[in-house]
């Protein structure tokens, strides 16, 4: 939470980061970050934002669609949402390759245990749980369903060597 917002505000970007994780934001404060325990549904007004970024946030909610609805109505027009999410196509061949056997040379994914993490979270803190999964066409539908135009896409692998979808989309 704390870092990215960190690095815009040293960047002259203002920024405010919001949390649900009461230890995501006790981590945030140790940075220094302008950063907030708000509940994002209900405490953010209309037309506030020019940029809203969701990274790593989507599949630990119940109700993602709530979340986009809420980020559409929070951004001002032309305003930009950022979504990271795990690609849950690339975790299903995953575990498909791993019950084969074929999937063993990963260094990061050999294990059972690892594999179920890129599906259900690491469970290290409480929130932690995936509790929905999205695949391209899936992360596309919602934001198309919730208003969004020009969405862009793309496939990336993170510093764990899980793949990701990072998303653009615009309000406009």
């Amino acid at each position: 939470t704390g870092l990215f917002v960190k690095l815009c505000n040293q960047k002259g970007i203002q920024t405010m980061g919001i949390d649900f994780s009461k230890i995501a934001i006790k981590i945030a404060r140790k940075l220094e970050s302008n950063c907030y325990h708000k509940d994002f549904l209900k405490d953010i007004s209309d037309s506030h934002f020019n940029i809203i970024t969701m990274f790593d946030v989507l599949e630990h909610l119940i109700n993602p669609s709530a979340f986009l609805k809420r980020a559409y109505g929070a951004l001002k027009k032309n305003g930009m949402l950022t979504i990271n999410v795990p690609d849950m196509e690339w975790a299903s061949i995953v575990l498909v390759q791993s019950c084969r056997g074929s999937f063993g040379s990963s260094p990061v994914f050999n294990t059972p245990r690892k594999i179920m993490e890129i599906f259900y979270g690491n469970q290290d803190h409480e929130g932690e749980y995936h509790k929905a999964g999205f695949t391209e066409g899936i992360l596309r539908d919602d934001l198309t369903e919730t208003g969004f135009s020009r969405i862009r896409i793309k496939k990336i692998y993170d510093n764990h060597d899980m793949r990701c979808l990072i998303s653009t989309a615009l309000k406009l």
